[in-house]
């Protein structure tokens, strides 16, 4: 049970927050505080209490500030202090409902996450249902560990297992007795059958002979022969004396081919040399006569001629001749040796390319005569006919050398077919066998076999005890969800909430237990969805209010708190539970508190609403309720009790609104306001400071006793903050008659009233 905050240093809003007055904590303790006051920040350091853990406090470390924050909690079996990051002692009985609790549990913002599930499965199955869960996650872990464990033993068995041959084929190779010698027998038996193999695969890789042929004139002897007799009908005899006479006489050794391309790309009339009109020249006319399209045609077959010629019979035409009789002399030299065989012509290839060296020579004089003048008859010449009949007397020559080829192979795949199978692959396979046994009952493959076995072993227990976990958990899982399911859905029709939960059923998504349902309105079932579902399908996001959310996280909560086997010796805290409720809502969320605060040890409830604590307060046992505040005078925020009625009675509250309304927005009588500053002043520091002042007190008597104060005193706080309120009260003190005759005549300046007002807020705590 907590009994009292004894100091909070450095901890989001408190610079150093003490206690004043009678501030012990009662089996219901109601704590009230404005908002951003210190409520949140209180139920971080209850949390990390409860837990032992650090980061609820250090992650509200006062900013500003180097020192590190403390705190000293009162427990009933004696004090609690935070100190360099840690707690000297914790309180486990303790359970806090604040957005904390709804964020990590419930919903954030307006999403479900995974997250959310797997907390919501442990506030829905209570503390023994944890028990049984963090033994599956637990298993589950130590699966993850068995996992890795064998992963690490397999692969290290691997590592000694011959390449290739599967885990569990090598864990089951036998021993060989006398391994070592049977391995030196087969490896010599290995020795002899790779040499007869080698010779056997290499006479069945060998390649067979290349068949030849005689590269092909590009055209028939006679079918030449008429090509170098072609002329052109239509040219006139004397037009070509006439060229002819005028290029002997004009240039050195010009052909007609030289003229005709200049008469090509001339333009107009006009010579393309000196620029003067031809027009009226003759020979320029036998130039258009002879050059005519036939004359262009007839060149141009010559020289297609002249060109295939040079490619059939040039060296690049015989390449892949002379590459097929070089590969064959290589391979008869090898096959010579074994079946006899001998299919040679040294001389064959220097002949054919002599031959057709001087063939394509005689040719290409030939046929650059009949371009240089295409319409002269060009004779055949002694030459060309010699060449031709030394290349036709080669035909017989490489006919004959191709039946050798043909009859060759023949023989060769004959011999191939004969060459019997070698027994290799069988004698190696035999080897690697004695090998893989030899190594298998090895001494590092003995001990990392055991090794693997132990993993093997210990994961499959693991998966037994987590199998066997799971199915308890699920058995009581089914049991509590649906008794818990219930309980919400009752909650919520006291919340008069126009939906219910239904569907609740538990997973094991990334091997942990989480918790997931759906949402009926209106009989319709609605998944929860998440960050990915389409803002026009119905879910969580879309389909409850934030009144209604927080109504759900208020009946997790209550639901959870119920069936706490050991709620009798809790510690439940709440943080302004009724702050996003309806006001529908208000007196069943009170009826709930108070049930509560019959079956726990203590029910703690900050709120900033002073209304609803006086609610509560109401409906309370005196002797065993106590009424608290975060009292604020200036920055410094303390502890002290709190006086619910004259809170709640109306006049303070009106006063507060009077000044609120003329800063807002100008309204309300000037004078009027002028007077509530002193009197807003007056009720304040009576209810931040119960029991310091007197019934007969008035301001200017609270100022003396606030100075006056010792260290340790109550009003001492109030010192930092003593010159602001002597300040408003001077100011405000004119408006009174009590102090001023004249108060009614008294001037007042707007501008300057404005300031005074909002000062007077601030110091309140209200602007």
């Amino acid at each position: 049970m907590i009994k009292k905050i004894i100091g909070i240093k450095n901890v989001g809003r408190f610079a150093e927050c003490g206690s004043h007055g009678n501030v012990e904590f009662l089996r219901q303790t109601f704590l009230f505080a404005e908002n951003s006051r210190g409520k949140s920040t209180l139920c971080a350091i209850l949390r990390s209490l409860q837990s032992g853990e650090s980061a609820p406090i250090e992650g509200r470390k006062r900013l500003g500030q180097a020192a590190s924050p403390e705190v000293t909690i009162r427990l009933e079996t004696g004090n609690a202090s935070y100190r360099n990051g840690r707690w000297d002692t914790t309180y486990a009985d303790m359970m806090v409902f604040d957005s904390a609790f709804v964020h990590e549990n419930v919903f954030a913002g307006d999403l479900i996450d995974h997250g959310h599930k797997r907390n919501l499965h442990r506030v829905i199955i209570g503390r023994r249902g944890v028990a049984l869960a963090r033994t599956v996650e637990s298993l589950d872990g130590q699966i993850r560990e068995a996992n890795r464990e064998l992963g690490n033993r397999r692969t290290a068995l691997e590592a000694l297992a011959p390449h290739g041959l599967e885990i569990g084929a090598f864990l089951a190779l036998a021993p060989v007795p006398h391994v070592a010698q049977r391995i030196i027998a087969q490896e010599q038996v290995v020795a002899a059958a790779t040499q007869a193999s080698a010779r056997a695969t290499e006479i069945r890789e060998q390649a067979s002979l290349s068949r030849i042929a005689v590269p092909s004139f590009p055209l028939s002897q006679d079918d030449f022969a008429g090509l170098m007799r072609t002329q052109l009908g239509d040219v006139n005899a004397s037009v070509e004396l006439t060229v002819q006479e005028h290029l002997a006489k004009h240039t050195r050794g010009g052909r007609q081919a030289w003229l005709a391309e200049g008469r090509r790309v001339q333009r107009d009339d006009d010579c393309p040399y000196c620029g003067q009109s031809t027009a009226a020249l003759a020979i320029v006319r036998a130039y258009s006569v002879l050059f005519a399209e036939a004359y262009a045609a007839l060149r141009q077959r010559v020289s297609g001629v002249q060109s295939d010629v040079n490619r059939v019979l040039g060296a690049g035409g015989l390449a892949s001749l002379q590459s097929a009789i070089g590969q064959n002399d290589r391979l008869n030299e090898y096959w010579r040796t074994l079946i006899g065989v001998n299919v040679r012509d040294d001389s064959l290839f220097a002949d054919i390319r002599a031959n057709a060296e001087e063939l394509r020579s005689a040719a290409d004089e030939l046929l650059s005569a009949k371009i240089a003048a295409p319409l002269e008859i060009a004779a055949i010449s002694a030459r060309f006919t010699s060449a031709w009949q030394r290349w036709d007397a080669l035909r017989p020559r490489v006919d004959a050398y191709d039946v050798a080829v043909v009859a060759a192979n023949r023989a060769m795949e004959e011999f191939k077919a004969r060459v019997p199978a070698t027994d290799l692959a069988m004698a190696r396979r035999d080897l690697d066998n004695l090998r893989n046994a030899e190594r298998r009952h090895a001494a590092a493959t003995i001990t990392a076999v055991e090794a693997f076995r132990t993993a093997e072993t210990n994961k499959t227990r693991r998966d037994r005890e987590k199998a066997e976990a799971k199915t308890a958990l699920d058995a009581y899982s089914e049991q509590v969800f649906a008794q818990y399911q219930s309980r919400i859905n009752e909650l919520l029709g006291n919340f008069n909430a126009g939906f219910r939960i239904g569907q609740t059923e538990s997973s094991y998504i990334g091997g942990r237990p989480s918790s997931s349902y759906k949402i009926i309105i209106n009989d319709v079932a609605i998944a929860l969805g998440d960050g990915d579902t389409p803002a026009n399908t119905p879910s969580f996001r879309n389909t409850l209010s934030g009144g209604d959310r927080s109504a759900l996280a208020f009946a997790f909560f209550v639901a959870q708190a119920e069936r706490d086997p050991s709620i009798a010796s809790l510690t439940l805290v709440f943080d302004d539970p009724y702050s996003s409720q309806d006001r529908s809502r208000q007196i069943c969320t009170q009826q709930l508190l108070g049930r509560l605060a019959l079956q726990a040890r203590q029910v703690v409830v900050l709120s900033h609403n002073p209304h609803f604590l006086r609610l509560l307060w109401e409906h309370s046992p005196r002797d065993t309720t106590k009424m608290l505040q975060f009292g604020r005078i200036g920055p410094q925020t303390f502890v002290a009790e709190w006086d619910v009625e004259a809170e709640t009675r109306g006049d303070y509250e009106k006063d507060y609104w009077t000044l609120r309304s003329f800063v807002a927005d100008g309204t309300g009588d000037p004078r009027l306001v002028a007077k509530t500053i002193r009197v807003l002043l007056e009720t304040y520091l009576r209810l931040r400071f119960i029991g310091q002042f007197g019934p007969t007190e008035w301001l200017g008597d609270f100022i003396t006793k606030i100075r006056e104060a010792p260290a340790g005193s109550p009003l001492f706080a109030a010192q930092g903050v003593l010159g602001e309120i002597e300040a408003l009260n001077d100011y405000s003190k004119r408006y009174h008659h009590g102090t001023n005759p004249g108060a009614a005549a008294e001037p007042i300046d707007l501008v300057e009233l404005a300031g005074f007002t909002n000062r007077a807020l601030v110091l309140v705590g209200g602007f």
